[in-house]
């Protein structure tokens, strides 16, 4: 028998679990809540009038998270996110979330 350093019926557990998962894209946007007063979007309302956008009434400014996350499936991929911005992204008192999962 020739030995090379590699048992043939020995198989990594690793190399089963990343086949299994992949690499998702998480896109997170947070936003104020419309009760919140958005300082930054008002001051952008208030530039853009004084250059003479008078169309413009109201500024909105959302911060954007692109995530790369190991995972089964969107399903999967979506609940871990979703826990992220419940457990520490998110400040739920103020800000409203969206999750976009891409595959």
């Amino acid at each position: 028998m020739n030995y090379n350093g590699a048992l043939p019926h020995v198989r990594n557990t690793n190399d089963k679990i990343k086949n299994e998962r992949s690499k998702m894209k998480a896109i997170v946007t947070m936003h104020y809540k419309p009760s919140i007063l958005d300082d930054e979007g008002r001051a952008i309302c208030l530039s853009l009038n004084s250059l003479g956008y008078n169309e413009v009434n109201d500024v909105r400014v959302s911060k954007q998270l692109t995530i790369t996350i190991d995972a089964k499936n969107a399903d999967e991929a979506f609940a871990k996110v979703d826990e992220m911005c419940k457990k520490m992204l998110v400040n739920e008192v103020m800000q409203n979330y969206d999750i976009r999962i891409n595959e």
